[in-house]
């Protein structure tokens, strides 16, 4: 029996809502989702490219650092009901000392 949503009179922050709500409940039970077979061959793939010797891993620091080239913000928002309470914008390429510090005072309220 397909559910039914009324997904065009939804606004946007309801639709989220939902979705959250949707993701929440199928982590209650990990093990009932199934793992596409595609998901083994693409392990199994990566797995004979290390045992080759073919495989390249790169350290943390510079896959820190493509990450934040690409993505160089990041948001920090709370969702409750209608209302998007966003905490902070931080700017990814900066120390994460100061975006501790950062997070630290806007969650303070300061």
């Amino acid at each position: 029996m397909p559910t039914r949503l009324p997904i065009k009179d939804m606004g946007t922050a309801e639709k989220l809502r939902a979705l959250e709500e949707l993701w929440d409940d199928l982590l209650k039970q990990p093990d009932a989702i199934p793992t596409p077979g595609w998901h083994g061959d693409v392990l199994a793939e990566r797995e004979a490219g290390v045992r080759q010797g073919e495989a390249r891993f790169d350290d943390w620091r510079s896959v820190r650092k493509r990450l934040r080239d690409r993505f160089n913000y990041a948001i920090y928002y709370d969702l409750v009901d209608d209302l998007i309470r966003v905490y902070a914008v931080l700017d990814c390429r900066r120390s994460p000392a100061a975006l501790g510090t950062r997070l630290g005072s806007e969650s303070s309220g300061e």
